[in-house]
């Protein structure tokens, strides 16, 4: 083990409900349906894919015009939301477990979804952490394309073999196992538990424990 990517949301911080909020909001305007079971299985995928499957679960067609203003008009309110966050929203264990990575020489990078991921990352004091984030914005496919966490493998010197990477949704845990890393799955979100380690939350997640899972894998 080299390195550990971490997805933003979900296991570093809990954003998950201001994501459904966000969500909740446009899809208020426009009479569509969103409940928070619909969320948990959409997570992690860009948010225009997520509107694309409101839209196609609600039964309503929709151009790529109706996409880009839905999509458009949630990041403004998540941004607004993202104002409101502190360092109350990291998630339990998280940075006892970063600073034992890195005192035991791991490189890290963060591999979300989320346009903010700077952004959040920055506003509740987690960024410096980081030997690199992946900007999504650079990437051609999103999850459950493995692009993203091949992308941090690639920036921060890695084989994906020597990767460690955590995710709390189905679409980032599908990403890891078309790699070579050891994947973590947090939470209890439908199909996590193909992970080689499954957690019910992040407090679970300590150095030492890593160490012993990995050379059961092995």
């Amino acid at each position: 083990m080299k390195a550990v990517i971490f997805d933003m949301d979900g296991v570093l911080v809990d954003t998950n409900k201001t994501h459904y909020e966000a969500f909740l909001k446009v899809c208020q305007k426009r009479g569509l349906t969103f409940e928070y079971d619909d969320y948990d299985s959409v997570k992690g995928m860009h948010r225009h894919e997520i509107a694309e499957t409101i839209y196609k679960n609600n039964g309503r067609t929709y151009t790529s015009r109706d996409i880009e203003h839905f999509s458009n008009e949630k990041n403004s309110c998540y941004q607004t939301l993202v104002e409101e966050m502190d360092e109350t929203v990291i998630l339990p264990g998280i940075i006892a477990f970063i600073h034992d990575l890195k005192a035991n020489g791991m490189k890290l990078a963060v591999a979300s979804s989320s346009t903010n991921v700077k952004r959040v990352l920055h506003q509740v004091g987690l960024l410096s952490y980081f030997d690199y984030v992946v900007d999504p914005t650079t990437l051609a496919n999103g999850k459950p394309d493995p692009e993203i966490f091949l992308k941090a493998c690639e920036q921060l010197h890695c084989s994906p073999n020597d990767c460690v990477a955590i995710e709390d949704g189905l679409a980032g845990m599908q990403a890891i196992k078309k790699t070579d890393m050891y994947a973590i799955g947090v939470g209890d979100t439908k199909g996590l538990e193909q992970a080689d380690w499954h957690v019910k939350d992040t407090s679970e997640l300590t150095y030492e424990r890593l160490l012993e899972q990995l050379a059961i894998c092995t």
